[in-house]
């Protein structure tokens, strides 16, 4: 360890090295380039503060940094290529109110007009292209039981 009236000075380079890596001016830490290896290391013990990072930290910053994008890639991906099909509904709004579950065939096709295909139980509306295709399954008693909203297409 350095001697006391080595210990001011340091202390006084400590202040200013702190100062410096602080307040990010380079011009305050050019003195520390002429200190010797043994000094320069006992200064950044005293300090409160890591001047810097080693080589294993920063590998395993980057290994992280590289599972951490690997996986929203992944989670982009994965999400675009994830096909939406049909989700249950409770309602529909069509141009002369909304049709809703419970309601009879013939409030459904006084609010909805005539469906794109009636298959049984199953009416189909489909709005446009880019609008979702309904598809309203019926009880045998004629009450809207089930709505699924499918993709928008021309089906």
């Amino acid at each position: 360890m350095p001697g006391s009236a080595e210990l001011s000075q340091d202390s006084r380079l400590i202040r200013q090295v702190g100062k410096f890596v602080t307040s990010g001016t380079k011009d305050r830490g050019i003195g520390l380039l002429n200190l010797g290896e043994k000094r320069v290391e006992w200064i950044k013990m005293q300090l409160p503060f890591r001047l810097a990072i080693t080589h294993g930290e920063m590998t395993m910053i980057k290994r992280n940094l590289s599972i951490f994008l690997s996986l929203f890639v992944l989670t982009l991906v994965m999400g675009g290529l994830t096909d939406v099909r049909a989700g249950e509904t409770d309602s529909i709004m069509c141009d002369n109110g909304v049709v809703a579950i419970g309601d009879f065939f013939q409030t459904v096709q006084d609010k909805c007009g005539e469906p794109a295909k009636k298959e049984g139980k199953f009416w189909r509306y489909n709005f446009g292209p880019s609008l979702p295709v309904y598809t309203i399954e019926f009880d045998e008693n004629g009450n809207a039981i089930r709505i699924t909203e499918d993709q928008g297409g021309s089906q």
